[in-house]
């Protein structure tokens, strides 16, 4: 049985103001269930609900909201990051997931749930974009080699996908030349496929974050927000210097909205912050990030 009525609310929103919907996500890696979680099923059975769940929630909104969904992550986050357990490791790079025992016939791939994903997306609805979303590819690196790889072999075998969404989760001691991000999204281009900054956000941190761990800055300053600023026009600037970057969506427009804002805990499971990431204040003000991707936007 599926339950609609949450989503719906966001979409019934979208809708009554006029916007479209990149909506989010079909298959992920985490999350999952209790009772799919906790089940004993073969591969065959979760072919059945994994091909079920895709065309039913793809059908529901094409058929209720027609012409409102743009575009469809189908997969979120196949790509492993460096702290991804060795067990779930594939030999491509890519997760291990409850997924991967799903096969196309004659294959042993622990991809094939990818393809078929898309697969039966496009059947459910052959007018909407179909994307992969992933964070951390942002640059170059093991992590997109890996989703290169996996974007090539995914057009060589005719997979209807349209493009790719770069996830953009940055903090203020962000290093990495933007240069690259329009880099990888020209890649992309050469194949064929759209990109999108997809989750735009910058976390005010006293260091790098390192997975599952940082540490805010106790009262931020102009310093650390007009160094957020300058990762939020980076990427707008890497987006409109790409072939090919047709949307950024922000993770939230105001700071005390997004789970960014408090995301991580400490030895105690406390949550700890805020980290103060988006373009909007407590008070829902502008911050420096909101006028540099204006002003970026704009060409200034």
């Amino acid at each position: 049985m599926f339950d609609f009525s949450g989503p719906d609310q966001v979409a019934d929103f979208a809708v009554s103001h006029g916007a479209k919907i990149h909506a989010h996500n079909l298959v992920y890696n985490i999350l999952y269930p209790p009772w799919l979680a906790n089940g004993n099923f073969t591969p065959d059975q979760l072919q059945a609900i994994l091909k079920t769940h895709v065309q039913t929630v793809v059908r529901h909104y094409r058929d209720k909201y027609p012409g409102a969904i743009l575009a469809w992550d189908v997969v979120n986050e196949p790509v492993c990051d460096p702290y991804t357990h060795a067990s779930d490791r594939g030999p491509t790079g890519l997760r291990i997931t409850k997924w991967s025992v799903i096969h196309k016939p004659g294959s042993n791939d622990p991809s094939d749930y990818i393809e078929l994903a898309f697969q039966w997306a496009h059947e459910a609805d052959p007018n909407v974009k179909l994307y992969i979303n992933e964070g951390g590819i942002e640059f170059k690196g093991q992590k997109w080699d890996a989703l290169y790889t996996l974007v090539k072999k995914l057009v060589s075998d005719g997979v209807p996908i349209n493009g790719i969404g770069f996830q953009c989760h940055f903090d203020t001691h962000y290093d990495h030349p933007f240069s690259e991000l329009t880099d990888n999204m020209n890649l992309l281009a050469a194949l064929g496929l759209q990109s999108q900054v997809t989750e735009l956000d910058c976390v005010v941190s006293t260091a790098h974050v390192v997975p599952w761990s940082a540490n805010a800055v106790a009262s931020p300053g102009s310093s650390d927000f007009n160094q957020q600023a300058r990762v939020f026009q980076g990427t707008v600037n890497a987006c409109l210097l790409a072939k090919n970057c047709n949307a950024i969506i922000i993770f939230g427009a105001w700071d005390p909205g997004t789970s960014e804002d408090r995301s991580w805990k400490d030895k105690s499971g406390k949550f700890i912050g805020p980290f103060c990431p988006n373009i909007l204040d407590q008070n829902m003000n502008p911050k420096p990030a909101y006028s540099a991707m204006v002003k970026a936007a704009s060409g200034n």
